[in-house]
């Protein structure tokens, strides 16, 4: 099994997906309860686009591990690239009640939020991340955005501004940043 997780590892390093879903695959044909399989299977099949798979994935190693929370975590991923925000906040809620210091969980759930024009909770969201992560651009990036859809163009460019601070040589940062004043 170790042998077959690494392998699938050095798939995913290299960004081979699909080559990576296959080992992975056979693995869980040796050991179909394996929440680390299911787990990395579902991160994979997310990765591909196919998100009912990554769910169906998530939903067992839910199910043998109700108490972990990348699990949750990741099956509010897959479900966030359904469109299905709804479900995919309560995945995030779960999981951030299971690793409340965890940055990228408030950072999905502010995405999600950001999605369903549910402003001020995503800031919250954000803000939480970065607590937690303060070099956490992508943070910045989407509560500036936030920040915008709220109203509050002097929050969306002191946002935009750190993030052009952080990432001088990316273009969107300098864009978002004009936009918001």
């Amino acid at each position: 099994m170790k042998e077959l997780l690494k392998k699938a590892a050095v798939h995913i390093d290299a960004s081979r997906f699909e080559a990576a879903a296959e080992v992975l695959t056979e693995a869980l044909a040796n050991d179909p309860d394996n929440t680390e399989v299911l787990l990395n299977r579902g991160v994979v099949l997310g990765i591909l686009g196919n998100f009912d798979g990554a769910i169906a994935d998530l939903n067992r190693a839910i199910e043998l591990e109700p108490d972990e929370a990348a699990l949750y975590e990741n099956r509010g991923n897959a479900l966030t690239g359904k469109g299905d925000f709804v479900r995919a906040l309560a995945d995030y809620s779960r999981a951030a009640d299971l690793k409340p210091d965890e940055s990228s969980i408030h950072l999905s759930s502010g995405i999600a939020r950001l999605r369903l024009n549910q402003s001020e909770a995503a800031i919250a969201d954000f803000t939480r991340a970065l607590e937690i992560a303060p070099d956490l651009v992508d943070a910045y990036r989407y509560r500036g955005a936030a920040y915008s859809q709220s109203g509050d163009p002097a929050g969306a460019l002191a946002d935009f501004t750190e993030v052009v601070k952080m990432q001088p040589d990316e273009v969107s940062g300098y864009f978002n940043r004009g936009a918001a004043r």
